[in-house]
């Protein structure tokens, strides 16, 4: 990137701290700072504004509502089968935040917003569950 800065039009740094880094002292405000560059990035993106308008609005109010209980939702995989499960904000936000690790996966972080926000949690929990069964193999 050095040699030839003018043939480089983006790059990610996959692990952009340092090995002298002080992890996790500023994982939650690179996090917060992450979402936010998300929310605005959905602003101005015509489709993603479009599909998403109150995106960070909404982000807000579950925010709020796990101030008050955690979440129960049923879930229904595939096959018909029903869960119930209680996520706190922890597992939420955590969740989303190992989101923020790939390009593809963040592209998903508005939709799930979204979807959890009108009350549809089974995006969400494929996420989690896969990564829970992933853990347990």
């Amino acid at each position: 990137m050095k040699m030839f800065p003018s043939s480089i039009e983006s790059c990610i740094l996959w692990s952009p701290v340092p090995t002298y880094g002080r992890m996790p002292l500023y994982h939650a405000m690179f996090a917060q700072n992450s979402l936010e560059k998300i929310f605005n990035d959905c602003k101005n993106d015509s489709l993603c504004n479009k599909s998403f308008p109150n995106l960070e609005s909404e982000f807000g109010a579950l925010i709020q509502k796990s101030k008050e209980y955690p979440f129960h939702v049923v879930y229904t995989d595939t096959v018909g089968h029903k869960e119930t499960y209680s996520i706190s904000w922890d597992v939420f936000e955590t969740k989303l935040r190992t989101l923020m690790y790939t390009p593809y996966s963040i592209r998903q972080i508005p939709y799930l917003i979204h979807q959890t926000y009108i009350g549809n949690w089974n995006p969400l929990l494929s996420y989690i569950l896969l990564e829970m069964i992933q853990v347990i193999l």
